[in-house]
């Protein structure tokens, strides 16, 4: 099951998808904008799979 989250990267809001997985490796008990807003970027990354692959998702 995918969640859509809203997240600020770099000065810009975005919108991705996270697995269980991935919130499970983020430690949320669910996916509100302001815990994932209070997350440092790195661990938002790590969770998607590395710096190298930003989550996949709309930037507004």
């Amino acid at each position: 099951m995918l969640n859509i989250v809203r997240f600020e990267l770099n000065n810009a809001t975005h919108w991705g998808l996270l697995d269980a997985a991935q919130v499970r490796t983020l430690n949320l008990a669910c996916t509100t904008t302001a815990e994932l807003l209070a997350l440092p970027k790195e661990r938002l990354l790590e969770a998607a799979g590395g710096a190298s692959q930003p989550l996949s998702g709309v930037r507004l």
